[in-house]
C-alpha cells in the first residue's frame, strides 16, 4: 500500500477488503485496530469470521507488518489464512477433553506398554484412586484377583487380533472393596498401524448386580420364610436325580405337611400364622445339613430333598428329628401352640425316576400318614396311590357338591318314647352323586373336615334345615323343632356364634326351634366353651351327649 493519511488509508483497506468482512462495522472496526498497531511498530495478528465468495463463512486469520518498521506508513503486507480445518480440530479436541472430563463412565488412557496417562474424574469417583495415586502406574493395581490367567489371556488376544474387547470383569477399589463393571477396551495406532494407546471405558454395575440377585431371589424363593420355592426345589431335585443315576445312589423327598393349621388362621388371624409359618421353617431348617433342601411349596406344605443316603434308616431317623421338633410348644404372640406334621417319603429309585413322580408320591405317603393319625411319617407304597388319587377326585367333586345341588337333607323323626309323641326331626346330610351315588357320611364328612370344606357344608345343612322347618311351619305342620349336628372344625373357625345369629335372622325360624348337637370332646376345649355359652344364652337348644357332671362347664 501506498504512505497516506490514516483516513486514506482505511479508504483503502475498504477498497480492497470489503467484500471479506461480514459488516461495514466489523471491516472499519479492525482497519482502525490494524493500523493503529502499526503505527505503533507492532505486527498485527487477528482470528476473524469472514465471507467467502460463495457467502459462506469460515474462520481465518489476519495478519498484517509494515513494509518497512522505521517508516510504518509508507506500506504494508497484509496475509488472510483460513483457519476452518484448524478450528474444527480445535473444537473437537475441546469436545473430547470436555466428554472425558464429564462422562459417567470411568476412563483410562494407557500407552504402549499399558502405563496409565491420564484418568477422568469418573474413573476416580468409581475406583477411589486419584490421578496423583495412579497416573504412571499399571493397571493390574486394580486386578481383584477373580479372574485367571486364561481370562486375560483372551482378552490380550482379542484385543491383538480384533483392536477391542468388551466383557464383564471384577475389579477392587482403593478401599479394597471388589466389585463388578462393564468394561471396554479399544486399541489406538498410527498411521504406520503400530500401536500407540490403549483407551479403556468402565461403568460400575454393583447396583444393578445387587438388583438382579434380588430378583433371582424373589424369582426361587418364598417370600414369607426365604425357603426355596417349588421351582427351585425342582430344578435341585431334577439335578439331584441326574447326580444319582451317575454315581448309583439314592435320594429321598419327605413331603411334610402341618396338622391342623388352618385353625390356627381361622382363630387367631393370618398374621399369627404367616409368624407362624417362619419359626416352623426356621426350625425345621435347623435339623438339617447344609446340603439338604428345604422348600415351602405353598400354605402349610412343605418339602424336602436328602441326597447320597445309604438306605431307608437314615431317612427314618431324620423324620423322627422333624417330628421332635413339634414336641414342645411354639410360643407366639402370648399364644402357646401345640402342633404336629404328617410326613410322607418316597425314594429314587424305587419310588419313581422323574420328579414329578417322586413328589406325588411323597405327597401320597404324606396323606396316609394323615390317615393312621396324623403325627406321623409313612413310605410310599404302590398300593397308597390308588387310595390318594380316589381321595383327590373325592374332594375336588365334594367342592363342587353344593353348587351342583347334589347334597340332600334328610329329616329322621324324634319321638318322645313315654307319650309317643312327635318331639322334633334330625337333620342328616346325604351326597347323592350322579355317577357315584349314595355316599355316606363316614366317606366324605372326615374328608371335608380335613380340607376345611365342612364350614360351607355346616352352613349348608343348617340354612336348609331351618328353612324347611319354617316352610312345614307357615304350611301348618307344627313340628316343635329341628336338630343339627355341628363340628368341631366349625367352633374352631370361631365364627359359630355369628353364624347361628345370621341364619336365624335370615329364614327367620325363631331360636328355640333350632337345637343343635355337639360332642362331649368339644367341651373339653375351653376356647370352645364360651361360644356355647354365647349360643346357650340366645335361646337355642343344646344337646349334650356328656356325663351330668360336664354340665357345670358351660
Amino acid at each position: 500500500m501506498k504512505r497516506c493519511s490514516v483516513t486514506a488509508r482505511l479508504r483503502c483497506w475498504v477498497a480492497a477488503t470489503r467484500i471479506l468482512y461480514l459488516s461495514d462495522a466489523d471491516y472499519q472496526a479492525i482497519g482502525e485496530r490494524a493500523y493503529s498497531a502499526l503505527d505503533r511498530g507492532e505486527p498485527y495478528l487477528e482470528e476473524l469470521r469472514l465471507k467467502r465468495k460463495d457467502g459462506s463463512i469460515f474462520w481465518g486469520y489476519l495478519h498484517g507488518r509494515a513494509l518497512d518498521w522505521s517508516q510504518p506508513k509508507n506500506g504494508s503486507v497484509w496475509i488472510y489464512t483460513d483457519q476452518t480445518m484448524q478450528k474444527q480440530a480445535q473444537e473437537h479436541l475441546q469436545l473430547a477433553a470436555s466428554v472425558f472430563e464429564n462422562a459417567a463412565e470411568g476412563i483410562v488412557i494407557t500407552d504402549a506398554n499399558n502405563t496409565i496417562l491420564a484418568i477422568n474424574q469418573a474413573f476416580t469417583e468409581i475406583t477411589g484412586y486419584t490421578a496423583k495415586d495412579i497416573v504412571g502406574k499399571k493397571p493390574d493395581l486394580l486386578k481383584s484377583g477373580r479372574q485367571d490367567a486364561a481370562f486375560y489371556q483372551q482378552m490380550w488376544q482379542s484385543l491383538q487380533h480384533q483392536g477391542k474387547w468388551r466383557g464383564e470383569i471384577w475389579n477392587r477399589r482403593k478401599n479394597g472393596e471388589i466389585y463388578p463393571e462393564i468394561l471396554s477396551i479399544s486399541v489406538v495406532k498410527n498411521q504406520a498401524g503400530q500401536v500407540t494407546h490403549f483407551v479403556a471405558v468402565f461403568s460400575d454395575i454393583a447396583e444393578q448386580k445387587n438388583w438382579e440377585s434380588q430378583l433371582i431371589f424373589l424369582a426361587h424363593h418364598d417370600p414369607l420364610t426365604e425357603l426355596p420355592n417349588r421351582v427351585l426345589f425342582n430344578d435341585r431335585l431334577n439335578h439331584g436325580i441326574h447326580r444319582a443315576a451317575r454315581d448309583n445312589t439314592q435320594l429321598a423327598v419327605l413331603f411334610i405337611d402341618l396338622d391342623h393349621f388352618k385353625a390356627v388362621n381361622d382363630t387367631l388371624g393370618h398374621h399369627i400364622g404367616d409368624q407362624l409359618l417362619q419359626t416352623i421353617a426356621q426350625q425345621l431348617a435347623r435339623t438339617l445339613r447344609n446340603s439338604d433342601t428345604l422348600a415351602r411349596l405353598s400354605g402349610d406344605e412343605f418339602i424336602l430333598l436328602i441326597e447320597d443316603i445309604s438306605g431307608i434308616p437314615d431317612i427314618i431317623l431324620i423324620a423322627e428329628k422333624l417330628l421332635n421338633v413339634f414336641t414342645q410348644p411354639l410360643i407366639l404372640a402370648g399364644y402357646e401352640l401345640y402342633l404336629s406334621v404328617s410326613i410322607g417319603i418316597s425314594f429314587y429309585p424305587d419310588d419313581g425316576k422323574e420328579s414329578h413322580e417322586l413328589i406325588k408320591n411323597a405327597e401320597a405317603a404324606m396323606y396316609q400318614a394323615k390317615a393312621k393319625g396324623r403325627n406321623n411319617y409313612y413310605c410310599y407304597a404302590k398300593e397308597i396311590t390308588s387310595h390318594a388319587v380316589e381321595r383327590m377326585q373325592l374332594e375336588s367333586m365334594l367342592r363342587r357338591s353344593i353348587e351342583r345341588n347334589e347334597l340332600v337333607v334328610y329329616f329322621q323323626p324324634q319321638v318322645d318314647l313315654a307319650t309317643g309323641a312327635l318331639i322334633g326331626a334330625e337333620a342328616l346330610v346325604r351326597w347323592q352323586h350322579p355317577t357315584l351315588g349314595l355316599i355316606p357320611p363316614i366317606k366324605f364328612i372326615p374328608l371335608a373336615e380335613e380340607t376345611g370344606f365342612i364350614a360351607a357344608l355346616g352352613e349348608w345343612v343348617l340354612r336348609d334345615a331351618c328353612l324347611k322347618l319354617k316352610t312345614w311351619r307357615m304350611a301348618g305342620y307344627q313340628l316343635p323343632k329341628v336338630s343339627v349336628n355341628l363340628s368341631i372344625k366349625q367352633f374352631e373357625r370361631g365364627n359359630v356364634v355369628h353364624l347361628v345369629e345370621k341364619i336365624l335372622a335370615g329364614t327367620g325360624l325363631p331360636p328355640e326351634c333350632l337345637e343343635l348337637e355337639i360332642t362331649e370332646s368339644l367341651l373339653l376345649r375351653p376356647m370352645k366353651r364360651s361360644a356355647l355359652s354365647q349360643i346357650y344364652g340366645r335361646w337355642v337348644f343344646i344337646c349334650r351327649w356328656m356325663t351330668l357332671a360336664l354340665v357345670i362347664l358351660l
